[in-house]
């Protein structure tokens, strides 16, 4: 995978696990602090942390392991938290994850500031790409329409169509992206479990 590969990161952390599997934690810690690097900071690669303190563990560098640990907390504890109310309160609908995550991907979402990483993870899914295509293609059909030498009854009949279209293709698409985000957030909290018993 070269590195400029959107995959790239995804790669190094994948890699990362191998040298965990052959023992090899000059390796993994190597990649894993390229993940962990500044120029990074909005990436999300929370695993990375966990699997960092298994290979300190793993070499007995028992403070090392806790100061990873503790900076898994501190990045992610925010975004946890902020999840957990969402869920906890309801307001994490198909339609508000819709509508948060196109406010994200126009660069307009100022609120959930801790959660950033993962709408970007979302936005940059299968789910919400083939949902920002389709409806990009009805928006143009709808604009195509309009001045088409058509029948009156005949454009107001396909309107009507693509409009259904288009509704129906929102409403599956924010219940696709509201399992995505609650994936992300089991996830997230295993990993933080996944801390505790390190920590033990």
């Amino acid at each position: 995978i070269p590195r400029e590969s959107e995959n790239w990161l995804q790669a190094l952390f994948e890699a990362s696990w191998a040298f965990f599997l052959l023992e090899k934690p000059n390796n993994c810690l190597g990649n894993i602090h390229t993940l962990h690097a500044p120029f990074f900071t909005r990436k999300y690669f929370p695993e990375s942390y966990i699997l960092e303190a298994l290979t300190y563990l793993r070499l007995c560098m028992f403070d090392r392991a806790k100061i990873v640990l503790s900076s898994f907390k501190k990045r992610y504890n925010g975004a946890l938290s902020t999840m957990n109310t969402l869920v906890q309160k309801k307001k994490m609908t198909s339609k508000a994850i819709l509508q948060m995550v196109k406010k994200y991907s126009e660069g307009l979402l100022k609120s959930y500031a801790p959660i950033h990483p993962i709408f970007d993870q979302i936005v940059h899914s299968d789910v919400y790409l083939d949902y920002a295509n389709v409806i990009q293609d009805i928006e143009q059909e709808l604009f195509s329409l309009n001045e088409a030498e058509l029948p009156e009854k005949m454009k107001m009949e396909l309107k009507n169509f693509l409009t259904r279209k288009k509704m129906a293709i929102e409403k599956n698409s924010g219940v696709r992206l509201l399992e995505l985000f609650n994936q992300h957030f089991i996830a997230l909290k295993q990993l933080d479990e996944q801390t505790k018993l390190i920590e033990a």
